[in-house]
Formats: C-alpha cells, sequence, structure tokens
C-alpha cells in the first residue's frame, strides 16, 4: 500500500527522558502504518530516539517536537526542541568523558542527517534524520591488485 500525505505527523513530548520511549513508540507506530521493513525502521528509530535523549540533556528545553514525513519511498524525521544547546557538538566520543558518541551513531543510522544547533539567538535544535525505504547495499571497497605478470617477476 502507497501512502503518502502533504502534511507531516507530529508528536509533542515533555524533555523528560521517558519521551525517548514515546518517541520510538511513534516511529514504530508510522513504520508500520507504511510497511517499512522492519531493519530499516529499527535504525531510524534509534537515531529518533537518540535525538531525543540529546535534545533532553543537552539543552534547557521543555518540550521535543518530534514529526514524520513520507514521501517518495524516503522518511523524514525531525526532532526539534526549544531550548540552547549547552555544549560543543562532537562528532566522536571523547575516550575520557562518558558519552559524546550519538552524533555518529545518528549519522550511521540514517541516510541523511542534518543538525541546527539552537542559540541565545536563536533557541531551538533541530536534528533532520532522513532514511530511504529501499535497503541500501553497501559499495564494496575497490582494492587494486598488481597485474599477474608483475607477481610473477617479483624478486624473492
Amino acid at each position: 500500500m502507497r501512502r503518502t500525505w502533504e502534511l507531516p505527523r507530529v508528536r509533542c513530548f515533555a524533555a523528560h527522558p521517558s519521551a525517548a520511549a514515546e518517541a520510538r513508540e511513534f516511529v514504530r507506530e508510522q513504520s508500520r502504518e507504511i510497511n517499512l521493513e522492519p531493519g530499516i525502521a529499527e535504525e531510524l528509530t534509534l537515531a529518533v530516539s537518540e535525538a531525543c535523549m540529546n535534545a533532553i540533556r543537552h539543552s534547557d528545553s521543555l518540550i521535543v517536537l518530534v514529526s514524520w514525513k513520507w514521501e517518495d519511498r524516503e522518511v523524514e524525521v525531525q526532532v526539534k526542541d526549544d531550548g540552547i544547546f549547552r555544549q560543543e557538538l562532537p562528532i566522536t566520543g571523547d575516550p575520557d568523558r562518558e558519552g559524546g558518541l550519538g552524533i555518529a551513531l545518528m549519522m550511521a543510522m540514517v541516510d541523511e542527517f542534518a543538525i541546527r544547533q539552537g542559540t541565545f539567538e536563536s533557541p531551538g535544535t533541530l536534528v533532520k534524520l532522513r532514511k530511504s525505504a529501499t535497503p541500501q547495499v553497501a559499495r564494496p571497497n575497490l582494492v587494486m591488485l598488481p597485474p599477474s605478470d608483475a607477481r610473477a617477476r617479483r624478486p624473492a
């Protein structure tokens, strides 16, 4: 069943750790409605959960908005808070501190990742997560081997 809607579906959650579980259930419900492949749905769910937890942990937000848009066999989920991001965005974790792998995790789970950091002048961090409904095949690494006759001429 192909389903497309013009406006995104939006849910608002209190900025509390329980919001991550509610957001996961929202994403799973939407995934089931469009018959999204379970592996793809779980990767997207994990990324959304991480984005929600980042909004709760790293901003002074009171709410977290999660929107879902399905169009052209692609899902876009946006996670937005109304706070100010309190620290720099780490891309990879620092071994001397706890955490710091959330952005790398989200990037690994989706096809496209974008973030607009909330500031004092413009509060509200926005995370955009896009995932194709078509499973992506990993591109193989290309390894260049020398011609077979070059190996034969190698000194022993």
